[in-house]
């Protein structure tokens, strides 16, 4: 599946073509207001950032994307296979940390945040349910893709030969990978109403 390059408010991002009920993104670094080493969008509240500055990224990303002020679910990533079934934004969210998470909910916009590791974005067009999953080299190890799929089996009748898989960049000892360029930036998987 190829890679469209979209630009909204100044907010660079990559958009997966030929998802039809869901849209996957991969942002890039283009658009926000953190200051170097930072890079302008940097939405990684554990980066050593400004809290304020990268709920202000993060803000400017939900008006580029038309979220309405709904955010970006994400979850706290430990280098895993934890999946994270999301059921909506009135859902007690566990403590401990996931590398996934799943949905089928509607309108709902899930995420991971990816530096040197591997974003992958998945749809399942039959059931209407998407996974963002981070896959580090401990958690690609231990099968947080496959996990991700069986979970998505589990919840929402999701059979494997229908799922849509999109593979994001990861940094790479310090340099930025190209084509196209969204590694060392943040990924989201969506779902549109």
């Amino acid at each position: 599946m190829p890679f469209v390059f979209r630009e909204t408010g100044g907010v660079g991002f990559y958009e997966v073509s030929g998802w039809k009920d869901a849209r996957g993104v991969f942002t890039t670094r283009r658009g926000g207001v953190s200051q170097p080493p930072f890079e302008s969008l940097n939405l990684g509240a554990g980066s050593g950032d400004s809290p304020e500055v990268v709920q202000k990224n993060r803000e400017l990303l939900d008006h580029a994307l038309g979220l309405g002020g709904r955010g970006i679910t994400t979850v706290r990533q430990v280098h895993g296979n934890e999946v994270y079934v999301y059921a909506g934004p009135d859902a007690a969210r566990p403590g401990h940390g996931y590398d996934a998470i799943i949905t089928d909910v509607r309108g709902a916009a899930i995420g991971v945040l990816t530096a040197d590791c591997v974003p992958i974005l998945m749809h399942d067009p039959v059931r209407g349910a998407v996974a963002a999953v981070h896959a580090g080299w401990a958690g690609t190890l231990s099968g947080i893709a496959g996990r991700a799929v069986a979970e998505m089996s589990e919840h929402y009748g999701t059979d494997p030969s229908d799922v849509r898989a999109c593979i994001g960049e990861r940094k790479r000892h310090g340099l930025t990978e190209s084509l196209p360029r969204a590694s060392h930036e943040r990924n989201f998987s969506i779902k549109l109403e």
